[in-house]
């Protein structure tokens, strides 16, 4: 049985139990149901969910995508949505909160077995702060998982559809691309300089013409980059 634990957001009863039964069918079993928004967010306050589900048509005070947002200023999690709107508006609006996947109504046990195990597969899963403070992130790399602190991360450096990160202990290639890296991260002292880079602010020694010294290597600002490189070093 997948130790992986779900919270189901859904404002029609019958249709949470539905999705409820078929998780558990195809090998989920901690799998919780929420009918509003507010209620997901007390659950998720209290509980370690490792996916949601979101419908995003929900009664009350907040929808699908309002609930996402503020679940994410709790902690970094995949969302899928699941909605009976495809209409470009809704998507849109759905897009910015960088979702792990997006099912239209209605779908079958199969859909929503694959949207998962893709959501799980490329995401950065961020888990309660430890003992020193810091959160810990649980990084695709390769085949293989590796829990890597934030403060760990010198820099992260785009390759393709992939982003490589580096670390005194060497390069984690994590399976994601850097905007979607970026976008997941929960760690506040990282801010992107260029198209191919982001940096970890506590690493930087010293800045060169166009380029940041972090560690032993010099990496470029881009232009696009250099007014919020430099609001980001006036406010921390």
């Amino acid at each position: 049985m997948n130790n992986l634990r779900i919270l189901v957001v859904e404002d029609k009863d019958m249709v949470a139990q539905d999705i409820k039964e078929t998780l558990k069918e195809i090998g989920y079993g901690h799998v919780d149901t929420a009918n509003t928004g507010e209620m997901a967010i007390r659950m998720f306050e209290a509980s370690n969910y490792g996916l949601v589900l979101m419908d995003i048509n929900l009664k009350g005070g907040l929808d699908g995508i309002s609930t996402s947002e503020k679940i994410h200023k709790v902690r970094a999690v995949p969302v899928i949505y699941l909605t009976a709107y495809s209409d470009k508006a809704t998507v849109s609006r759905a897009v910015k909160t960088a979702p792990a996947g997006y099912l239209v109504k209605p779908f079958d046990s199969k859909d929503i077995e694959i949207a998962i195990e893709l959501a799980v597969a490329n995401n950065v899963n961020v888990f309660p702060l430890n003992e020193t403070g810091s959160r810990t992130k649980l990084l695709k790399t390769g085949n293989s998982n590796k829990n890597i602190l934030n403060e760990e991360i010198i820099y992260a450096r785009a390759a393709g559809s992939y982003t490589d990160l580096f670390t005194a202990s060497g390069r984690h290639t994590l399976s994601m691309n850097l905007s979607s890296f970026m976008k997941k991260t929960v760690a506040k002292n990282f801010i992107r300089v260029h198209r191919s880079y982001s940096i970890n602010i506590n690493f930087v020694k010293g800045m060169k013409s166009n380029r940041l010294i972090v560690g032993n290597l010099e990496i470029p600002i881009g232009r696009s980059h250099r007014r919020s490189l430099k609001e980001f070093l006036d406010t921390n």
